[in-house]
């Protein structure tokens, strides 16, 4: 539906989704995010290892090291 465009995200760190419409770096919207989720350092490195843990990733990416 094209009235709910407007909330399709340009970017989520957590789930390591970025679009070419982003207006900052990934890591910087990262940080924002987890700012916007009052998260500080060691929550924001828990929630991130935990959904990279689960797999949780954009379109089901790959981001084994």
């Amino acid at each position: 539906m094209q009235s709910f465009e407007f909330l399709k995200p340009t970017a989520d760190g957590f789930r390591n989704y970025y679009s070419a419409d982003s207006r900052l770096s990934p890591a910087e919207m990262l940080v924002e995010k987890a700012n916007l989720l009052n998260l500080n350092v060691t929550e924001m490195t828990a929630l991130v290892g935990g959904m990279r843990a689960l797999n949780a990733n954009s379109d089901g990416a790959n981001m084994a090291c």
